[in-house]
């Protein structure tokens, strides 16, 4: 078996769940959304990492992968343990994902360091960069642009950039399984938080 690995990336808020609705509905994939237990800090970690890529090797399934904002720093060391994997890119319009940022994330902000007398403190704080903005939406936006450009970084022919209205879009989901080499594709659209 000919295993693929695929990893979603994205800021999150962004149609991450979506696209991993859609990967894990394809015959024989296994794609999981933030694979958890432990969650990936931004600030890399060898051991969670590798974790991860063991399970993914582990998985009996031929489409094998996992859809996570924090996954981003880790890109070298996944190509490194899997050379054939694969990476989507999904970017929503930034105004609409720092607004759905600061509906989701109230009494939050994993985007600046703070004392929890303002802010209560989650466990996902570890899993963002810290920006420092003067203000909780600066952060957001800031976090936007640093996650965008450090794609760009990435070897672009691993990459498949899609905008989160083309999880909507049949055609352009066709062209995104083909990329990923599905022979029997299936599409449906699931929007996980539409309207957030």
């Amino acid at each position: 078996m000919n295993k693929k690995y695929v990893f979603g990336l994205g800021t999150g808020r962004c149609g991450t769940v979506s696209l991993s609705n859609l990967l894990n509905f394809q015959q024989n994939s296994n794609i999981t959304h933030e694979f958890g237990a432990p969650l990936i800090p931004w600030r890399v970690d060898n051991r969670k990492i590798n974790m991860l890529i063991e399970n993914l090797k582990n998985r009996d399934c031929i489409l094998s992968g996992d859809v996570s904002f924090y996954l981003l720093p880790y890109v070298n060391i996944i190509l490194e343990a899997l050379p054939n994997a694969k990476f989507i890119i999904i970017q929503r319009d930034k105004q609409e994902t720092i607004d759905s940022y600061i509906k989701k994330t109230k009494g939050y902000n994993q985007f600046n360091s703070h004392d929890g007398s303002r802010w209560q403190f989650t466990p996902w704080d570890q899993c963002y960069p810290n920006m420092e903005g003067k203000t909780k939406e600066e952060s957001v936006s800031k976090y936007y642009d640093l996650y965008y450009r450090e794609c760009r970084k990435i070897e672009q022919d691993v990459c498949f950039w899609i905008n989160t209205k083309d999880l909507n879009n049949k055609n352009k989901m066709f062209e995104l399984l083909d990329w990923l080499e599905i022979d029997d594709k299936k599409y449906d659209i699931f929007n996980m938080n539409k309207g957030s």
